[in-house]
């Protein structure tokens, strides 16, 4: 789709100086691949993808696109009618008061005829998910709805590739997820080519192939695992490597052994140790697994991956060994009192100590110093019912049916 071949582009600063912005590139891009270009302020990336519609043409070398050779004049329409370009502020390229009007004035422009206009805007506004805001204005849209927009006024010249020179750069995070998404869908869906300029590492983790830029020069390029699991060499260009990959190169150099090449989130899913004896606690967000993770430590869960052991057992394989593993860990959820059931408090604590096998006694000793340990009187409330007691109450009377089986291990779910 483009070959590039030892690019040179020369322009001249405000004091008269000569200044190479690009410095000899060669790069080529597959027909429907997805490229994102990454590189430091001033490295030449949005120089090259001006160079990619011929708004900028060679100092030296040369660039083709579909074999068109972008330095002849007879050219350049065919290639800006395969090569759409979209910029960092939206605003800039939408010129319509209605949106669908807006989608249309680039094919109204290169002559397409009349009766063929409103299909391709339609097909263009449902491609980027803008099909409801057809007769919206534009100024009223956010900046993630002002940029699907402008994809769609490109898409609507049915163009072969589409450049993206910094598209997120003014948005919001969710805006920043839409335009990835709606581009990650036209590449996928439709095998249009994308060239993606950013200077957010995070976003090119879509891409095929990186390519990293410095002072007009392409230092390195692979795919996104090969370029982001080198992560010194990035940050000496003043770059940032995805978070994931950061903490995992920062894991390994302290010790930490981890499979190489992790970038993402989720492959950043680091085995946990939890020695006797520890206070260990466990933060996250509504949603980011804490309890499906606790879950898995007495066997309430069992893994698809990976194992839970305790005390070196295998807690989720079949068997007494693992049992009685399991009976080591009480657990008390976030809301204690939907572990209660029996008719009085002492009933309700001695259910798991008769359960684990203790005999009469001894079920009798562990309720009293269970009730001991969470602040409730004995004689004052082993023969009440545990539905009459307070809500703080109750939830003690549920601490201590845990407490009273005497696990080596405590887990507690919000329990406050």
């Amino acid at each position: 789709m483009i070959k590039i071949e030892n690019l040179k582009h020369y322009y001249t600063d405000s004091d008269g100086n000569e200044v190479k912005a690009l410095d000899g590139i060669d790069l080529t891009i597959e027909q429907g691949e997805f490229v994102a270009i990454i590189g430091a302020n001033g490295s030449g990336k949005s120089t090259l993808a001006r160079h990619l519609n011929c708004l900028l043409l060679p100092t030296e070398g040369r660039v083709e696109v579909s074999g068109l050779d972008t330095r002849e004049e007879q050219n350049m329409w065919d290639i800006r009618q395969q090569v759409g370009m979209v910029f960092q502020n939206p605003d800039n390229q939408i010129v319509a008061a209605v949106v669908e009007e807006d989608v249309a004035f680039g094919p109204e422009n290169i002559g397409v005829p009349g009766p063929e206009i409103a299909p391709r805007v339609a097909k263009a506004l449902a491609a980027v998910g803008m099909t409801e805001y057809a007769k919206h204005a534009p100024h009223r849209l956010s900046g993630g709805q002002k940029q699907r927009v402008a994809i769609a006024g490109i898409m609507a010249l049915e163009p072969k590739c589409i450049v993206l020179d910094e598209p997120t750069a003014m948005l919001d995070p969710q805006g920043r997820k839409e335009i990835v998404s709606t581009v990650q869908k036209l590449n996928k869906e439709k095998n249009i080519t994308i060239v993606y300029i950013t200077h957010y590492m995070v976003e090119a983790l879509a891409a095929d192939r990186v390519v990293v830029m410095e002072k007009g020069h392409i230092r390195f390029m692979g795919t996104p695992r090969e370029v982001f699991s080198r992560v010194d060499e990035l940050e000496a260009l003043g770059l940032e490597a995805p978070l994931a990959a950061k903490v995992a190169s920062e894991l390994r150099k302290s010790g930490v052994k981890l499979p190489s090449g992790i970038i993402t989130d989720e492959e950043l899913a680091v085995s946990v140790a939890i020695e006797k004896g520890e206070i260990v606690a466990i933060i996250g967000h509504t949603g980011s697994g804490k309890s499906t993770l606790v879950q898995h430590l007495n066997g309430l869960l069992k893994p698809d991956k990976g194992t839970a052991t305790i005390d070196d057992v295998d807690i989720t394989a079949k068997g007494v060994q693992a049992k009685n593993a399991r009976q080591q860990v009480g657990m008390v959820f976030q809301y204690p009192e939907h572990q209660i059931f029996a008719e009085t408090v002492f009933e309700d604590i001695a259910f798991g100590p008769r359960n684990k096998g203790f005999n009469e006694e001894e079920v009798a000793k562990a309720v009293r110093e269970a009730m001991e340990f969470v602040g409730l009187d004995y004689d004052t409330y082993a023969e009440r019912s545990p539905f009459q007691l307070s809500g703080g109450q109750m939830r003690r009377v549920a601490i201590a049916g845990v407490v009273a089986m005497n696990p080596d291990y405590l887990v507690l779910d919000e329990p406050s």
